[in-house]
């Protein structure tokens, strides 16, 4: 198939008429977070820098798991590498995944949907670039079923996984065509051991089409959100399909002038309820916005951030208990916008709730978050710290309480 494709800062008002929710008709509890984790540490220690970004899952099971890159030799190629939070707390030691062939093996991202945990990721073969995917054995830190999604080319990234309610999976990535950026899928029915054919979710419209995301709803829909280069200027869209059918995207938030829109990411909620955030200029600063769809069409959204400070790189997650956000936030910088924290808001009836930092390690950076959410409000965030030898990744347990309604 081809396409045709906190608190006092938040605007409080827009958030009852943009995502379409009633004001007191549910309450949120409160989210308690664990002490921070530093994953990179291990008995030999290591100056060698770790890369972001970084993913996390969670299986069946409640098993947390977390992939990375580092390099595991001066001199070398970064290589995958995991470690696992069992049930009780307790953790793997580091585990490296793919081998030290001094080649690059990156930009990893997580999907697990009641089945095996699946990564993806993109890595360098004696052709080029090419998309992989693979199952991530859990109890074993290893790869098996590897196979390759594209052929080889020149230039692939920031690949995208989902894994749907019925075991279905799709995969997304950007790659080069014609000297231009544009987005590639293959989906994995429910019950098939194989891809279909690589689709074309943008066509070759010399309009770059990058950063795409991916997320399936309760109705086993694939939602996609990427930045294209419309009339010159970044714009995020959404579009959605099914086995049979596709919804042409939309603009999310259509705006005037010259604002950029990037950095998309997308989440549903079991209520079958859609919401994007992305990273948006429109003011001459980027903030963090937050629009939910009801049917075909997104509200007004909401702005997170403080005015006069960056908010960037945004991460949703929708669940049981809500809706919830992470990004870097730089209000606490003292006029250094290079230095940023990463802040947490869940997304209630009425604003968002408990908007806070989740790191304190001010001047030193915390960025590039990523968070995934459990059974029974647990919370799962992942991020990368600048300051611990040269950049470490760190993990914060959490977990949120109340009851929590959209209607």
């Amino acid at each position: 198939m081809s396409w045709k494709l906190v608190a006092r800062d938040v605007l409080w008002t827009t958030l009852g008429v943009g995502l379409g929710l009633a004001a007191g008709a549910g309450a949120a509890g409160v989210v308690t977070f664990e002490p921070e984790v530093d994953l990179s540490e291990s008995a030999t220690a290591s100056t060698l820098n770790e890369i972001s970004p970084q993913a996390v899952t969670v299986d069946g099971t409640g098993r947390v798991a977390v992939v990375w890159s580092e390099f595991p030799a001066e001199g070398g190629a970064p290589e995958l590498m995991a470690r696992v939070r069992q049930p009780d707390g307790s953790w793997t030691r580091s585990s490296q995944l793919t081998p030290s062939d001094g080649k690059y093996s990156g930009d990893a991202a997580l999907a697990a949907a009641g089945g095996p945990v699946l990564v993806t990721w993109v890595d360098q073969g004696s052709g080029g670039f090419e998309v992989r995917t693979a199952v991530l054995h859990l109890d074993r830190l290893v790869l098996t079923a590897s196979e390759s999604l594209c052929e080889p080319t020149l230039l692939v990234m920031e690949p995208a996984i989902a894994a749907g309610p019925k075991g279905e999976v799709a995969v997304a990535w950007t790659t080069m065509v014609d000297m231009n950026y544009e987005l590639r899928l293959r989906r994995r029915a429910a019950g098939e051991s194989s891809f279909g054919p690589v689709e074309a979710v943008t066509p070759q419209d010399r309009r770059a089409s990058d950063q795409i995301a991916l997320a399936y709803g309760a109705d086993s829909r694939l939602h996609l959100v990427w930045a294209d280069n419309r009339s010159g200027v970044r714009r995020v869209l959404h579009g959605s399909l099914t086995v049979d059918s596709y919804t042409p995207p939309i603009e999310v938030s259509p705006v005037e002038g010259a604002g950029r829109q990037t950095r998309p990411c997308v989440t549903s909620t079991p209520d079958g309820r859609v919401y994007v955030a992305w990273m948006d200029s429109r003011s001459g600063e980027d903030a963090v916005l937050v629009a939910a769809a009801s049917g075909k069409v997104f509200g007004a959204p909401l702005r997170a951030g403080k005015t006069g400070s960056a908010a960037r790189s945004p991460c949703l997650v929708g669940a049981a208990s809500g809706v919830h956000l992470l990004w870097e936030d730089s209000r606490h910088a003292a006029g250094d916008s290079a230095s940023a924290q990463i802040y947490y808001a869940r997304v209630i009836p009425g604003g968002l709730a408990e908007e806070t930092p989740v790191t304190t390690d001010l001047p030193v950076s915390c960025f590039n978050p990523c968070l995934a959410a459990g059974a029974n409000g647990a919370l799962h965030l992942v991020w990368r710290n600048a300051g611990f030898g040269e950049g470490d990744i760190f993990y914060r347990g959490g977990r949120a309480s109340g009851p929590w309604s959209p209607q």
